[in-house]
């Protein structure tokens, strides 16, 4: 991992990391890296004006952080890390694979002035350079679909816990009901590709991954597998919750 300096702009950080990382890594980079400065509009529009209340709906799950130390994985724009510092006044440390998504991060952190609360560093969630039982709370979202090993992942990221600390996640989801599972093969795999069309290439390209990838991923992992998965990786009381229809999923757990 490489941490990121607040006027750190080059791109050495991630040609360096690039190296090193597995195909779907490398895919993470080539979707994200192209969408990074002009995410949130069409990631809101996308998810019909869902998304916030996902990640409302995730930091709630949380408990008092007061005084705690969490992890962010996955960071993205951070969106999750600035609310869960804006709301305990805690230390988050936010990590994701992208640079340019790192560089909204630190304008982010910097606008809602919690610089010292956040610290940015860019690395991979396979190989996470912290100490066993570093954090007092885990979090990331819509991970697992980039990952090469996602059991492995599970485990590597509760390593980071501390006992009694919560592991929590938040991931589009396949609605389990029959009569919505026509609408959203619909809505993923034809009206969304066609919308993020003119948008730009880079979003032409998550129009085109997003619905196969949700659906590939839920085919391999359906969410009793991945709660066995977390329990397998030291989690008990493993937990979740399907919003909107079952179009996202978050998930709990605590570390034994």
């Amino acid at each position: 991992m490489y941490a990121l300096g607040w006027r750190d702009s080059s791109k050495a950080v991630t040609r360096e990391v690039s190296e090193q990382i597995h195909s779907r890594n490398r895919l993470a980079l080539k979707l994200f890296d192209g969408i990074a400065g002009n995410y949130h509009g069409p990631a809101r529009a996308f998810s019909l004006w869902q998304y916030d209340r996902w990640h409302s709906i995730l930091v709630s799950r949380l408990g008092d952080l007061t005084g705690k130390r969490v992890l962010d994985m996955s960071t993205g724009t951070g969106l999750v890390a600035c609310r869960i510092a804006r709301r305990w006044s805690t230390q988050v440390v936010a990590v994701d694979i992208s640079h340019p998504m790192l560089v909204k991060s630190l304008a982010r952190a910097e606008g809602e002035e919690l610089r010292g609360q956040i610290s940015l560093i860019q690395g991979q969630a396979e190989a996470a350079s912290f100490a066993d039982e570093t954090f007092d709370a885990v979090v990331f979202t819509y991970l697992l679909r980039y990952v090469e090993d996602v059991p492995a992942t599970l485990v590597e990221l509760a390593r980071l816990l501390k006992p009694g600390g919560m592991m929590a996640a938040l991931e589009f989801g396949v609605p389990s009901a029959p009569w919505l599972r026509v609408p959203w093969l619909a809505y993923t795999h034809l009206l969304i590709p066609c919308a993020m069309y003119p948008i730009s290439s880079g979003w032409r390209r998550v129009g085109a991954f997003l619905g196969p990838s949700i659906r590939r991923f839920y085919n391999q992992y359906p969410l009793e597998r991945q709660v066995d998965l977390w329990k397998a990786a030291g989690l008990k009381e493993v937990g979740f919750r399907t919003p909107s229809l079952g179009g996202a999923v978050v998930m709990w757990g605590y570390k034994s």
